[in-house]
């Protein structure tokens, strides 16, 4: 799982890479040892799939100034 979360991190930190097209995206990921599953729903944009296939769940907060 650590090899998605350092490719997500990489996106993140590189301005070309979250903005690379699914073709450049792909040659990517063919760069790495992400499973094929994983980096099929990141190729497909698909934050849902990918956060089954890590096991995570949904989490909201919500952070408000105290009131006057």
């Amino acid at each position: 799982m650590s090899d998605i979360i350092d490719f997500m991190e990489r996106m993140g930190g590189d301005a070309q890479l979250s903005q690379a097209s699914n073709d450049e995206l792909a040659v990517a990921l063919s760069a790495t040892d992400v499973a094929p599953e994983l980096q099929s729903a990141v190729l497909a944009g698909d934050a849902q799939r990918l956060g089954a296939l890590l096991g995570t769940k949904p989490a909201c907060m919500l952070v408000a100034p105290p009131v006057p």
